[in-house]
């Protein structure tokens, strides 16, 4: 699972790429991104922000 990073018209969006359906590159996503520090942040659908930031064993 991986994150892109992309500029539109101005303004940068981090998406999850391959994610259970698609997001627009605007901050009117469905995923109910948010605004961080001038960068929108998408949510992904598969709720991979779950556990990727976890110890591992």
């Amino acid at each position: 699972m991986s994150w892109g990073v992309y500029k539109v018209h101005g303004s940068v969006h981090v998406i999850p790429e391959f994610d259970l359906k698609p997001h627009d590159q605007s901050p009117d996503c469905e995923c109910g991104c948010t605004y961080e520090d001038g960068v929108y942040i998408h949510n992904s659908y598969d709720e991979r922000e779950l556990t990727e930031n976890l110890p591992r064993s």
